[in-house]
């Protein structure tokens, strides 16, 4: 990848967290042991390793940043889901209500009637 300051060719690594600290590494040099010119310390932490683009003419880095789910998003989807589900269960809890109300109602007819003449009904 070309540099879009400097036009030079930067040089192809990734970003790892190592105990807290946040470190840009050229590809295939790991840990304290690589030299200075393959480090590039950072003050903050990831987690897991992400590609990266170091320009060593310009000092400046580029890091691809794939589209991850933000916890709010998250947390919205799971929220909505619940909700859903609720929703439905009261729906159906409704209608089951309703269908045994209806049977109570025909039954207490059917006992009012019980022992009547059906002409007067």
């Amino acid at each position: 990848m070309d540099c879009p300051f400097c036009g030079k060719t930067m040089r192809r690594g990734g970003i790892s967290a190592d105990e807290g600290s946040l470190e840009w590494l050229t590809d295939g040099n790991e840990g304290p042991e690589s030299g200075l010119e393959d480090r590039v310390l950072l003050t903050c932490a990831f987690s897991p390793e992400v590609e990266a683009f170091y320009c060593p003419d310009c000092r400046q880095m580029i890091v691809p940043v794939p589209e991850l789910e933000t916890v709010p998003k998250m947390l919205r989807e799971t929220v909505d889901l619940v909700t859903d589900t609720v929703t439905d269960g009261v729906k159906q809890l409704r209608k089951d209500w309703e269908a045994r109300r209806a049977e109570r109602r025909e039954e207490m007819k059917w006992k009012k009637r019980k022992g009547k003449d059906p002409w007067e009904w």
